[in-house]
Order: structure tokens, then sequence, then C-alpha cells
């Protein structure tokens, strides 16, 4: 009788767990708590103070390709093209430093899996000085022929996705477009998993910031600013507008609006002075100066969301591997193109990313 008794309760107590389960996770109360991020207007109120909101990217892919990722164990283990077998390979060009690279070779994962081909990594890129690439994980392109194909830069289009392809595949293009990959995105946060000693100047960076709050605030929200100048400014400053500092303060003004005393901003620049004169930081935000790229990159990724200025590659992944609310500034191509390649703001950025004009 006692053993029934209490088989009941626990009946019972799983009964109402689960209803609770329900209530949360499904229904009208799910809508609630799941912020939708396509709408793009610039009001403050259209940016909901949420933490539990990502989104898989692979909602917004519409496409004919089945994508069943796997594992990336399982990939040196597939035979490669070769006059003995038929499984093509696929690897990309290295053009341009870290953030253009992770660019490449996001596209080309992105790529192989839509195809049904090996994603290699080219000898000689350098994205190992950052990331734990293991060579018995992610296989190199070495002693293999390729055919080069270029798919469109700073867009995306599916048709040439729809050719016929035969033999192993070399993309050369900078594939600066979030829809080449975004059916992997949550593959490729796994992917770009920093080394050690970029973790440790990381979190000792921000471990500053948080000692600096003060006491009985809560938990402090780090917003990192990234703000790319000196190239930008002198070599290509017939391309790029000098991003406004309005805009950054529009954007730190929004996230101290949702996020009050919390909030600290963390400040990466190649042009720190600048951002001294310029943007107003007080004495619990963050500047980082002198450390290394990859540091700098970690930094990033590991604040709980970003404010991105001009289309920089650097500052647009540490936004994309840090995965919280992001703001941007539309308007920093002065033509609508760079050089001759044709760009497509959509393209570029996230769909749930903020579009704040200024």
């Amino acid at each position: 009788m006692l053993l029934a008794g209490r088989c009941f309760r626990f009946q019972l107590l799983f009964g109402i767990l689960l209803l609770t389960y329900r209530a949360l996770f499904t229904g009208r109360f799910a809508n609630r708590i799941r912020p939708k991020f396509e709408n793009n207007d610039s009001s403050t109120e259209s940016l909901p103070v949420h933490h539990d909101w990502r989104v898989r990217l692979d909602s917004y892919i519409v496409g004919e390709w089945s994508c069943d990722v796997g594992e990336f164990s399982k990939w040196r283990r597939c035979p490669l093209s070769s006059p003995n077998n038929t499984t093509s390979a696929l690897t990309f060009t290295p053009i341009g430093r870290t953030g253009n690279l992770m660019y490449e070779y996001a596209g080309a994962i992105g790529t192989a899996i839509r195809r049904g081909m090996i994603p290699l990594l080219p000898y000689g890129t350098g994205l190992e000085r950052c990331f734990n690439f293991l060579d018995e994980y992610y296989p190199h392109d070495r002693g293999l022929e390729f055919v080069e194909i270029h798919p469109p830069d700073l867009y995306y289009s599916p048709d040439w996705l729809r050719e016929g392809w035969s033999g192993n595949v070399r993309l050369n293009s900078l594939m600066q477009s979030w829809k080449y990959f975004g059916h992997v995105d949550e593959m490729l946060r796994n992917l770009f998993q920093f080394r050690r000693s970029s973790i440790t100047a990381a979190d000792e960076f921000l471990g500053s910031g948080k000692s600096r709050s003060r006491p009985g605030t809560g938990s402090s929200v780090f917003v990192s600013i990234h703000v790319r100048r000196t190239d930008f400014v002198d070599t290509y400053g017939s391309l790029i507008k000098p991003i406004p500092t309005g805009y950054i303060q529009e954007a730190m003004a929004l996230f101290r609006n949702l996020y009050r005393h919390l909030v600290r901003f963390v400040v990466v620049s190649d042009d720190p002075d600048w951002c001294k004169r310029n943007l107003n930081i007080t004495g619990n935000d963050l500047l980082s100066e002198g450390l290394d790229a990859c540091d700098d990159l970690a930094i990033l990724s590991k604040c709980n969301h970003s404010i991105i200025t001009a289309g920089s590659s650097f500052g647009w992944w540490g936004a994309f591997l840090a995965n919280g609310h992001v703001t941007y500034y539309p308007g920093w191509l002065k033509s609508g193109s760079w050089y001759n390649l044709k760009y497509v703001e959509s393209d570029f950025f996230l769909p749930r990313w903020k579009r704040l004009n200024f």
C-alpha cells in the first residue's frame, strides 16, 4: 500500500512537470518567449530583452538540397576523387586574412555539404594559428587536382550550384554571404574553437571587466564594439564611408536602455586612440590594446552581444560566433558595391541582425 502511494505521488509529480514543460516551450506562451528577428525597424522596442533567443539560420535557407551534415570525424575516412573512386573533394583558394579566410572555409564547407562532397582545408591559410584544426579531422588538399569555379563574392546565387561538376573542385571567391553556410551555422561555431592561449587571454581580459562591476549589480552583460579604421580610411576611403560616431552612440544607447547598469562595452579596434577620442566609453568599459588578432577575435566571440560598424569580416565573425543581439550600419559602402563586385545587404548581414539607419 505504501509502495502504491509512492508510485501515485511520483506519477502525479511527473505529470505536473510534463504539463509545465509543454506550457513553457509549446503553444502561445512559447511564442512570447521566442522573439522574432526579421523586423529591421530601427526603433529600440523592436530589439526585445531575451537571452534564450538563438535561431538556426537553416530556417532561412530555401533550396533543393539535403543538409545532412554528418560528422567531422567521418570526413577523413571518405574516399576522395581518384581513378579508383568517385567521391569528390572541394577546397578553396585562400584570399585575405583571418576574417576572409573564415568566410572562404565556411563557404567551402557549406557548399560541400550541399553537393555531397568532402571539404578540404588548403595548406598555409594560417587559420590554424587561431583555431584548433586537427589534421586527423580536417584533411588538407595536398596532392589532388582541382577544377576551379568562381561563385559570387559578395552575394549569393544558387544558379552556380546547379551546374554539373565533375571531379574535385576549388572555389575561387570571397564567398562573403551567410547564405553559403547558413545551413551549417552550428557546425561552424563548433569548428571555430580557439586555441587555449586565446581563450585564456580573452577570459582574463573580460574578467577584468567583471571585477569593475559595482557590488550587488548582478552579472555583467558584455557588448562588443568592433571598429576597423586604418586601411578602411587610408586605402579604401574611396569605397567605404567613415562610420558616423552617431551610429555607434545610438547603438550603445540601445543596449544601455536594454541592460541598464549591467552593460559593459568592449571595444576592439585597430585604432584605439580614435576610439578613446570619439566613443563615450566609461571606466566600467574595456578597450583592447596590444593583443594578438586571435585574442581579439576570441574576445569578440565571448561577448554577449555585438555592435559592428563597417563591413569588416573580422567584426562580422566576432558577432557570428558570439551569437547574440547584433546591430550594424547599412550604409558603409559609398556606391553600394566593392569596386565592380555586386553587393547585396540582405545576403551579407544575417536576417536577425538589427539594421540601424543613421
